[in-house]
């Protein structure tokens, strides 16, 4: 069985020590059954001009291109494919943000024939498409916005709406004619956070045929005054949903797991300045669900999710295959 995490970062930038057997985090992810990445080339923490992203993708072409026996590019479905029949890691890039697309659609062709396969419309704040998340007011997706998703559909481009605002994320479902994903946030009904999704939005991805990557963030899981959550916790989140939309609709995410050492505490500090108690209260060690907070725990999530009474295939479903499906019909022309 293999598996597809739907969101990730920091392969390139982030100080990822080797593991005590003396493992890169690509071996890590690979030996855990990992064979598709979403990664993160772009996040918009500040705004990320065109130029930027492309010198960002040449990183990820680069990292390619030392561990060629190990990792590879993500283009197509047939792509996907041979990464898992090759035990590989493919990488799909993603942008979390538009910024880079700037006010040019023809910088969103060239950046998919450089790689560009999934687009999370906004991160967090407003941007030319649309309103974040963390938006006070959100008036829902411009007319730019309106016409970025439908050139996404056209392109063969994934939608993505995690940190995406309500209205805004409402509005892309409508307007896209391919489904649509929100990669990595848990059900609102269950943790109330401005990064989670309600039963309206996880309902309305359904509709396109998409999928919501639920995630071991701790505070997107169970709030601090009720304890650190554990990994059965976050699996309601994942029935809460399937409930709602089907076994088909669903997927998994981790956001990259944090380690508790020197660089993720620095790190903790700058997001605290730029984005106050986002971490509601956990530390570093505790970011993550009981259970699932290292690459290794991988295989125990699948195990939890049999254990719940999910079938070998529907547990194969929420584990990578739902996110094939994304690509067969997402990645395509018309």
């Amino acid at each position: 069985m293999f598996i597809v995490d739907g969101a990730y970062n920091g392969l390139t930038d982030i100080p990822l020590y080797p593991d005590a057997e003396g493992r890169e985090v690509v071996d890590q992810l690979r030996d855990a059954g990992v064979r598709l990445l979403h990664q993160s080339v772009v996040i918009d923490y500040h705004p990320t001009a065109f130029r930027a992203a492309i010198k960002r993708m040449l990183d990820h072409e680069a990292l390619i291109e030392t561990m060629p026996d190990r990792l590879m590019r993500v283009d197509t479905p047939e792509d996907a494919r041979r990464a898992i029949a090759e035990d590989k890691l493919g990488l799909v890039y993603t942008f979390q943000g538009a910024d880079a697309i700037e006010d040019d659609l023809d910088n969103l062709i060239v950046l998919h024939r450089l790689g560009l396969r999934v687009l999370q419309i906004t991160y967090n704040s407003q941007n030319r498409l649309g309103y974040g998340g963390y938006e006070p007011v959100d008036r829902g997706l411009t007319y730019f916005g309106t016409i970025t998703v439908k050139a996404c559909n056209s392109l063969g481009i994934t939608v993505d709406l995690s940190h995406v605002g309500e209205r805004t994320a409402l509005d892309a479902c409508e307007a896209s004619t391919r489904p649509v994903i929100v990669s990595h946030s848990n059900a609102d009904a269950l943790c109330h956070h401005t990064r989670n999704v309600s039963d309206t939005l996880i309902r309305a991805v359904g509709e396109t045929g998409g999928l919501v990557g639920i995630t071991p963030h701790s505070v997107f899981t169970q709030p601090k005054s009720q304890g650190w959550p554990t990994v059965e916790v976050l699996l309601r989140h994942l029935d809460h949903m399937v409930e709602l939309v089907g076994v088909d609709h669903v997927g998994l995410s981790t956001d990259r797991f944090a380690s508790p050492n020197v660089y993720a505490a620095m790190t903790r500090k700058r997001e605290d300045i730029m984005f106050g108690d986002f971490w509601g209260g956990y530390d570093v060690s505790q970011k993550n669900v009981q259970g699932f907070s290292d690459y290794g725990d991988w295989p125990r999530i699948l195990e939890a999710l049999s254990a719940r009474g999910y079938s070998d295939e529907d547990v194969a479903k929420i584990a990578g295959e739902n996110y094939l499906r994304i690509y067969d019909s997402t990645w395509g022309r018309p």
